[in-house]
Parts: C-alpha cells; structure tokens; sequence
C-alpha cells in the first residue's frame, strides 16, 4: 500500500456489515480551565477507544 500523501482519498468498498466496529470503554472528557481562563472560556478534551475488525473476507474489495 502506498504512503498516505496530502491530495491522496482512501476509498472503501465492500459490504460493511461483515465489518464489526466495537467500543472499548466509554467517553472520556477532561475540562481545561485553566489553558483559557484568560479568556473566560472553558475547554475540553474528548477521547474514545474504538476498535475495529473484518469479520468475513468476502465482505471487501482489495
């Protein structure tokens, strides 16, 4: 598989139920007071473990 480039699109085919996308924990979210108090403003950080998996060959395209 070639290098990903800046102008380059992956591009998926195939039947995506074969394909299992499974949450591996919930949401996580982290305030960041203090980094935009300046501004009186609140931030935050958002993280999400995802993971993900070909259940059937079949169900995509090379």
């Amino acid at each position: 598989m070639p290098g990903m480039e800046a102008e380059s699109k992956p591009i998926a085919f195939g039947d995506f139920s074969f394909y299992w996308l499974i949450e591996r924990g919930g949401i996580a979210l982290k305030a960041l007071h203090e980094k935009y108090a300046v501004n009186g403003v609140t931030g935050f950080i958002g993280t999400e473990f995802i993971d993900g998996r070909l259940v059937k060959r079949e169900g995509s395209k090379r």
